[in-house]
């Protein structure tokens, strides 16, 4: 029964390679543009007890996966959050997750006083991800197709939420899961 059960995998990081092409500046003479193919990748890492982790950036899984290993990353662009499976009516099994930068303390310690005047309109910023789960090939639940992600400020000084749906194109490609053998080298709580 638990083999057949669709879920997300925790034995390893969900990973999209996105490449494109996009103009650069002119040279100095006017005569040709430069074009640069820009590559990144996202990754996305679950967790048994419901927490998800996501990263987006330029550096090759061998350098960013053995940092995904556990939720304490030192990682300052990662992403973290919660998801929960979902199965349709029409036996589609979606995973939701709501994500949120790391929140830091910074102390305010402004020299001058002119800045200490300036009222800073303070926000909370955070991202709703919506994936389907599929199989692909041999393996069982190991590809996540995006079909929602949007993006959720909330303004603290007068709770107006204002929300960004970002159109699902090529741009995000889907997620193909890579299985990390040192994440299951230890275990967090007795078995």
């Amino acid at each position: 029964m638990f083999l057949e059960r669709p879920r997300v995998r925790f034995d390893g990081v969900y990973i999209s390679k996105t490449t494109y092409i996009r103009q650069g500046e002119q040279s100095l003479d006017g005569f040709y543009r430069a074009w640069h193919q820009v590559e990144y990748y996202r990754y996305i890492r679950f967790f048994p007890d419901g927490h998800v982790m996501m990263l987006t950036t330029p550096e090759e899984p061998q350098s960013i996966v053995p940092r995904l290993r556990t939720r304490n990353t030192r990682t300052d662009a990662i992403l973290l959050g919660h998801y929960r499976l979902s199965q349709d009516t029409d036996n589609q099994t979606k995973v939701f997750a709501v994500i949120t930068k790391k929140k830091e303390e910074k102390p305010l310690d402004y020299k001058y006083r002119y800045f200490r005047r300036v009222p800073v309109q303070e926000a909370d910023q955070s991202f709703h991800v919506g994936l389907q789960l599929c199989s692909s090939g041999h393996q069982r639940f190991n590809k996540l197709i995006w079909i929602h992600h949007s993006c959720h400020i909330t303004y603290k000084s007068t709770g107006e939420t204002a929300v960004t749906a970002f159109e699902i194109d090529k741009m995000y490609t889907p997620l193909f899961f890579s299985r990390a053998r040192s994440y299951t080298a230890f275990s967090e709580r007795p078995l």
